[in-house]
């Protein structure tokens, strides 16, 4: 009988352990109400920007968010608007930044802003995001 009831004990205290780990893993990524966020800047260089141009902006992107000690992958693309019925494009550099919080992203966006030809900035907040194992 006496083994039966440490077999229980060990199951309960097993469960008890996975569900602590679990929701220590869950406040950890989540980070509370935007620290689990992703966040997206789009970085609009004129299209005339020389390859120097645009090689200076990637390093202020390194030197802003890798320096601060987060994370980012960042990517090339073409946007474009229409003006008067012309197609005005850029090269638009885009940043996408997880589980940081609104706060140091904006301080992310002036410094940035600040240090190249940006001719816009745009920040993109997504709802959630989180690691899959």
């Amino acid at each position: 009988m006496e083994a039966d009831n440490i077999q229980k004990l060990s199951i309960v205290l097993a469960a008890i352990a996975v569900t602590l780990s679990a929701a220590t893993l869950y406040v950890m990524i989540d980070g509370g109400d935007e620290g689990g966020s992703k966040f997206t800047l789009y970085i609009g260089l004129p299209y005339e920007s020389t390859q120097e141009d645009l090689d200076s902006a990637e390093q202020v992107v390194r030197d802003t968010i890798a320096g601060d000690g987060s994370g980012y992958t960042m990517y090339w693309a073409e946007g474009g608007t229409a003006s008067d019925g012309e197609v005005l494009t850029e090269r638009t550099l885009v940043v996408v930044i997880l589980f940081s919080d609104r706060s140091t992203v904006d301080g992310f966006a002036e410094r940035i802003k600040a240090e190249t030809s940006a001719s816009i900035l745009i920040e993109e907040q997504k709802a959630k995001a989180w690691f899959c194992a």
